[in-house]
This record gives structure tokens, sequence and C-alpha cells, in this order.
């Protein structure tokens, strides 16, 4: 099935900042979880 570029364009465009998007989320889960892996060892610690 082939898909006219007028429709292809936007689809395209949208998959790629849904991904974008995506990625971004990830990076800002694995920092969340790194902040509060640090908040605890630095309760440990003192």
């Amino acid at each position: 099935m082939r898909l006219p570029s007028d429709v292809f364009g936007p689809v395209a465009c949208c998959h790629g900042l849904l991904r974008i998007a995506l990625a971004l989320a990830a990076a800002r889960w694995v920092w969340d979880q790194f902040l509060a892996f640090g908040s605890v060892m630095e309760n440990y610690r003192i």
C-alpha cells in the first residue's frame, strides 16, 4: 500500500516528533531515578 507524499509527509514528521518526545521522556525518567538514587545515598552517608 502506497501513501501519497502529501499524506506521508505529516505522518513521518509526527512520527519523528513522537520518537523525540519518547526519547526525552525516557531521558527525564532516567535522570529522575539518578537524582532519587543520589539523594538516598546522601541520606545514608550522613
